[in-house]
């Protein structure tokens, strides 16, 4: 089982983010804009039968780098309560970090 489901990197200029990514990761990415928020997918293809984690470059009104640096999505079949908007359901660790399921 995969421990991370998926992540999501802020960026304050999408452009310049997908720039640094396709240097050092040879990334390609697939965008998506949904009004004020500017996702930026890493292109999967995968490896064997098995898919990679999947994550993104974001460009969101309430989430920036500075503030919130990576989030990333654990994948907990066992989480204590279901999802109830369908896919990631937040939480917070002992210390107080958000966590999402």
């Amino acid at each position: 089982m995969k421990i991370i489901n998926w992540f999501q990197i802020p960026a304050t200029n999408l452009e310049r983010a997908m720039a640094f990514y396709q240097g050092i990761l040879n990334a390609t990415f697939h965008r998506l804009d949904q009004g004020p928020a500017k996702h930026a997918f890493f292109v999967l293809s995968p490896v064997g039968e098995e898919w990679p984690t999947g994550g993104e470059l974001c460009r969101m009104p309430r989430r920036g780098p500075a503030i919130d640096g990576v989030r990333v999505y654990l994948n907990c079949p066992r989480a204590s309560t279901p999802c109830s908007s369908g896919c990631f359901r937040p939480e917070q660790d002992p210390d107080g970090k958000d966590l999402d399921w």
